[in-house]
């Protein structure tokens, strides 16, 4: 498989990531260190590599990330307890809105009046979105993409 990728704007963005708005966050998780996954949306599968469950839609907030309230940072990847912190204060949240800072950091907003953001750090934006189709959004060299695996095709002789 050979991965293709396609620049698109905040407007396309919008359109991708607009059916996220009033999903429930139904298993955040972490993975290595203070890698932040949330699975959106009614649990359907479950990963193969892990077993974990999966839902439609995924995000990957990176290594980086802090929640927000109206006063400030609550809490941040750094803090200490905050891998059993940010899972209980996800679980069940409402999405209730997404989108790419212009500093490419990804934010989600949340029932709570709380927001998610991942943080970039010396130009690496580190998150993904995952959609049903298969295909993700992500950044790479400062312009959102949204990227899909596509089949090799066989090589003429």
């Amino acid at each position: 498989m050979v991965v293709v990728s396609t620049p698109i704007n905040h407007t396309r963005f919008a359109e991708l990531a607009s059916p996220l708005i009033g999903l429930t966050v139904t298993a955040p998780w972490l993975g290595d260190y203070t890698a932040l996954y949330l699975e959106i949306g009614p649990l359907t599968d479950n990963y193969s590599h892990s077993g974990l469950p999966k839902a439609p839609y995924s995000a990957y907030f990176g290594f980086d990330w802090t929640l927000e309230s109206r006063v400030g940072q609550e809490f941040s990847s750094t803090d200490a307890g905050a891998a059993t912190r940010i899972v209980d204060a996800l679980s069940g949240q409402q999405v209730t809105g997404v989108e790419v800072t212009p500093s490419w950091e990804l934010v989600f907003a949340l029932g709570s009046e709380q927001r998610l953001r991942s943080l970039s750090t010396d130009e690496r934006h580190e998150w993904t979105l995952y959609l049903p189709s298969g295909s993700w959004l992500a950044v790479e060299a400062n312009s959102l993409v949204l990227e899909a695996e596509s089949p090799r095709l066989p090589l003429r002789t």
